[in-house]
C-alpha cells in the first residue's frame, strides 16, 4: 500500500539516507541475506513460498524458486534464510510446512537430498541458524519452546544431517544467533556466550532486555572486539 517502493528490496546510502536502488518484488519480501562475496541477496517470499536471488549492487533479479522442500506441500513459511559462506551460489533455508519443520541447502534453487525434519509432533521449530567457521556446519536453535534447544548441522554436498542437539542453552524464543570466528563462539540477544563444540555456557553480557521475551538486537564486531546490544527494555 506503499505511495513508493511498494513490495520491493530498497538499498539505502546510511550516510545520507538517500535511496540508491530499488526492486519490486512478485509479492512482500521479508528475510534477507548477503554473500560474503557481495554479488548477492537472497529474499525470503513468504506469500508465495519462494526464495528470490538479487545481484548486486543493482538489485536486478537473478532466479527464483519454489521453496517446497522434498518434504513439505504447499507454501513453507521460511523462518531463517542465510547464504553459505564462501558460496555465494549456495543458501540455507529454515522452514515451516504444516507440521513438517525442515532445514534445507539449496544450489542455485535446487534442493541437496538430504533434507533434516524434526518430528511432526515436536515442539522444535528451527528458527534461527547460523553457519560456522565455513559451509560444512550449520548451528540453530528453536523460538518455540523457552530457552531452545541447539541444533548442529553436519552439511556435506548431499545436504544438512543432524550432528548432535543440546540442551537450552539459549535465551528464551531466541529469534538471532551469531557466530563469531575469531572467537569461536555462538551469540544471543540476551547477551550469552556458547562454545558450539560443547553447546555449554561460557559467558554472559550484562544486557538489559524486554518484559515480554524479545531477544535485543546486536552485533558482534572480531576487529574491534566488541559486542554490540541495544537495549530495548520496555520500562527504563
Amino acid at each position: 500500500s506503499a505511495s513508493s517502493n511498494a513490495s520491493s528490496v530498497v538499498a539505502i546510502d546510511p550516510a545520507s539516507g538517500s535511496i540508491v536502488a530499488s526492486q519490486q518484488m512478485p509479492s512482500e519480501p521479508d528475510l534477507l541475506s548477503i554473500t560474503d562475496d557481495q554479488q548477492y541477496l537472497y529474499v525470503s517470499l513468504p506469500a508465495i513460498g519462494s526464495i528470490a536471488r538479487l545481484k548486486l549492487p543493482s538489485l536486478a533479479p537473478d532466479i527464483q524458486w519454489n521453496a517446497n522442500s522434498p518434504i513439505t506441500n504447499g507454501h513453507p513459511s521460511i523462518t531463517a534464510l542465510q547464504a553459505a559462506p564462501g558460496l555465494p551460489h549456495t543458501v540455507a533455508a529454515a522452514q515451516l510446512g504444516g507440521s513438517t519443520k525442515a532445514l534445507v541447502i539449496y544450489d542455485d534453487g535446487v534442493a541437496r537430498p538430504n533434507v533434516f525434519s524434526t518430528p511432526s509432533l515436536s515442539q522444535e521449530t528451527i528458527d534461527s541458524i547460523q553457519w560456522g567457521a565455513d559451509a560444512s556446519v550449520i548451528y540453530g536453535t528453536t523460538a518455540v519452546v523457552s530457552g531452545g534447544v541447539e541444533f548442529q548441522f553436519a552439511v556435506n554436498s548431499s545436504g544438512a544431517t543432524l550432528a548432535n542437539s543440546g540442551e537450552g542453552v539459549f535465551g528464551d524464543f531466541s529469534k538471532q544467533i551469531v557466530y563469531d570466528p575469531a572467537s569461536a563462539n555462538l551469540y544471543d540477544g540476551y547477551g550469552h556466550v556458547i562454545d558450539p563444540s560443547t553447546g555449554k555456557l561460557v559467558g554472559a553480557y550484562s544486557v538489559v532486555n524486554t518484559l515480554s521475551y524479545e531477544p535485543n538486537n546486536f552485533a558482534i564486531d572480531s576487529v574491534l572486539d566488541r559486542a554490540y546490544f541495544i537495549n530495548d527494555a520496555v520500562y527504563p
